[in-house]
């Protein structure tokens, strides 16, 4: 089998998308695949006009002026990453296409915010997709109200490869925040209830694991 894997982030990953594209790409090749990474940054990435000056979406723009970047090879199967800074094909595939839904524009930005405008072409994005894969059941109910086919869903939730040979014992009553220090990750709202949790009595020790903008705020919290 051969895939193409379509993302605007790669190695080295700026967030977790790009992390997921690593993962994908390898647990594909142990499996005998043959894989084509099409990227928007990082080690696979192509030349495209930056029209906008937004990243992700110049990128999606040139994948859809010239789908052949896509499928040059002959893929058995393109798959993309989509989301919030992600891929946004409405460009029909003369091969099938899975998506993996990384959040929906109609959850990370409410009615009014200019990068709701996004959200119809998300919708045609998703709708004519073979499958998609939704990262969460909130997600998969955002795309069922999107339009999309209950059956052409499935809920598949980002793994955590932990080595064979770690043998972590448990911290009774301890909260772990893991992530991007930046506002929408929701760092400073897992501060928020980390305390309210330490004050209460209800966990005894907490701890913050991740970089980001906030990173100074975060510490002196």
């Amino acid at each position: 089998m051969r895939v193409t894997l379509a993302s605007y982030d790669d190695e080295p990953a700026l967030g977790g998308q790009g992390v997921m594209l690593a993962g994908i790409r390898s647990a594909l090749v142990e499996r005998g695949a043959a894989v084509d990474t099409v990227a928007g940054r990082g080690a696979h990435a192509i030349r495209y006009p930056k029209l906008l000056h937004r990243g992700p979406l110049d990128f999606s723009l040139q994948l859809n002026r010239t789908p052949s970047l896509l499928t040059w090879r002959n893929p058995d199967v393109v798959h993309a990453l989509g989301g919030p800074g992600g891929v946004l094909l409405i460009r029909r595939l003369e091969v099938p296409l899975v998506y993996t839904a990384n959040h929906t524009y109609r959850q990370a930005h409410r009615r009014g915010a200019p990068k709701r405008v996004l959200a119809p072409l998300e919708t045609r994005a998703y709708r004519q997709a073979h499958t998609v894969l939704a990262l969460s059941p909130s997600t998969a109910t955002s795309l069922r109200d999107m339009g999309v086919e209950g059956n052409r869903i499935e809920v598949l939730m980002p793994g955590v490869e932990v080595p064979a040979d770690v043998a972590a014992s448990r911290e009774e009553r301890r909260v772990l925040f893991a992530g991007r220090l930046e506002a929408e990750k929701g760092a400073l709202d897992a501060i928020n209830v980390m305390l309210a949790l330490l004050r209460s009595g209800a966990a005894s020790s907490a701890a913050v694991v991740g970089i980001g903008s906030l990173r100074n705020e975060v510490r002196t919290r």
